[in-house]
């Protein structure tokens, strides 16, 4: 059966579709047949990304696709279909029905959040909901640290504020970068990028999604490079 990852969010800009991206080429790249649904419907960006890279000569499509999040339940229907090993949710950028959904469905729900209190609390609060109210295992949650500064205190502190909250933070984060940017902007993931440092970091962030989706199953079957 095919796992599902599911990127969400409470606010907009706090790199979930980023995230999306990085796991989907990772993924895709170690042979896995990937599809990321789309469920953006008012902005479409990782679709719209995908055109892009489709237009670009220099990306990968190989075993890597983009769709619209259409109908009632497509994590169901793409499932049921066995075309893909991987699916990844890009949700709305903003908690809805359908990100409830989601989560319930997911092997592995992964939060981006910014360092800032603007971006950390209204995170917190959808995890807390997701996992309180409607029933979500914590476990299965991961915040993922993006935008960050140099300002090693200011990131402690935002790790602080999940742990204690009762969640988990991946290991793994990003910086804030332009050539991040750049490379989207040409239809790339962050782990194409083609300086060492960075690549390195936002491969690390595709590792260790890896790793925490394989602690889901323990089968040891879910690295990725």
């Amino acid at each position: 059966m095919s796992k599902v990852i599911c990127c969400l969010s409470q606010k907009g800009g706090v790199g979930k579709s980023t995230i999306a991206r990085i796991a989907a080429v990772a993924y895709a790249a170690a042979g896995w047949s990937t599809i990321i649904l789309d469920a953006d419907a008012s902005q479409e960006t990782s679709n719209e990304w995908f055109t892009r890279r489709l237009d670009n000569p220099k990306a990968k499509t190989t075993d890597l696709w983009v769709s619209r999040a259409k109908g009632v339940n497509p994590v169901k229907k793409e499932r049921a279909s066995g075309n893909y090993d991987m699916i990844i949710v890009d949700g709305a950028p903003h908690a809805t029905d359908a990100s409830v959904m989601y989560a319930k469905q997911a092997d592995l729900i992964l939060i981006p959040t910014g360092t800032a209190i603007d971006d950390l609390e209204p995170a917190v609060r959808m995890a807390i909901s997701l996992v309180s109210v409607h029933g979500i295992d914590r476990e299965r949650i991961r915040f993922v640290l993006n935008h960050c500064s140099r300002n090693k205190r200011e990131t402690s502190q935002a790790i602080e504020a999940i742990l204690g909250s009762g969640l988990k933070v991946m290991g793994a984060m990003l910086n804030e970068s332009p050539c991040y940017r750049s490379a989207m902007d040409a239809g790339l993931a962050p782990n194409e990028v083609p300086y060492f440092i960075p690549k390195n970091r936002a491969t690390f962030v595709a590792e260790s999604i890896a790793n925490e989706l394989e602690a889901q199953f323990c089968d040891g079957s879910m690295g990725v490079n």
